[in-house]
């Protein structure tokens, strides 16, 4: 989710559960989005809500619908203890893939430098926040500019201690 500017969230539901998840705020913003322009087209179509469906509108319509569509997004990773599970649920609203891993299968939590570019005067570094598996499977949960690095490791330890595997942080 770092193309866009939205960082996961961890939260501790309780000793047995943790999630790193999208933030509410995120879907209340989006909702927010759709409602303001659905508003303004119904402001200035003279016609109500009977002329709104015409070709000027297309594309503020597609906006709503993105906008939509973007707070009906699902992505979480739900680490249980009383079922020894992690659960990755990613798509939209009922329409989304499941995949789980069993907690005694994790190996590491890891925080790495993933790119460095050179753009003249403007070096530039992005985090990855992964898990291994024993298997030699890697998932990665969250990618994130360098100036995170202290919040993005705060969650690597997080969920570390959580699933009581150690964490890998990245040699600067």
């Amino acid at each position: 989710m770092f193309l866009f500017g939205i960082h996961l969230t961890l939260k501790q539901y309780s000793k047995e559960k943790l999630a790193l998840l999208i933030p509410l705020r995120f879907r209340l913003f989006m909702i927010f989005i759709a409602l303001f322009i659905l508003f303004a087209l119904l402001s200035f179509t003279p016609g109500g809500i009977t002329e709104l469906l015409t070709a000027a509108n297309t594309l503020p319509l597609l906006i709503v619908l993105f906008s939509l569509l973007s707070s009906l997004y699902q992505e979480s990773w739900t680490w249980e203890h009383s079922t020894g599970l992690l659960q990755y649920k990613f798509g939209l609203l009922f329409l989304y893939r499941n995949r789980t891993i069993k907690l005694s299968d994790l190996d590491r939590v890891e925080v790495s430098l993933i790119k460095r570019s050179s753009i003249p005067g403007k070096p530039r570094a992005l985090l990855a926040l992964s898990l291994h598996d024993r298997k030699g499977g890697s998932y990665r949960l969250e990618n994130s500019s360098y100036s995170r690095l202290k919040e993005i490791t705060t969650m690597g330890e997080r969920i570390a201690l959580f699933c009581e595997i150690p964490l890998v942080k990245p040699a600067l």
